[in-house]
């Protein structure tokens, strides 16, 4: 292998690490918060809860929401709304 193959292989092993960090403490901090289920917080605690639960789905659909706003935003797009209007 040439090193540039080399450096794109690694950079791209560090990149899937770096999600999967993401997502395991993304699913780790709502679980911990879900867990303060006392007082004032035990209202929430189930919402949390689920969030650690479903936290990959979450991440996908707020990336569709992300998504579809920046397409929304292109110059394109918003010249077809406003012929539209």
């Amino acid at each position: 292998m040439f090193p540039e193959a080399i450096n794109r292989l690694r950079l791209r092993r560090a990149r899937l690490e770096g999600l999967i960090d993401f997502v395991r403490a993304g699913k780790e901090s709502y679980f911990i918060v879900s867990r303060f289920d006392v007082f004032e917080y035990k209202r929430v605690a189930p919402l949390f809860a689920r969030l650690s639960r479903e936290f990959e789905s979450c991440v996908y659909g707020l990336n569709l929401v992300k998504n579809d706003l920046n397409e929304r935003r292109h110059p394109l797009v918003r010249q077809n709304t406003e012929l539209l209007m």
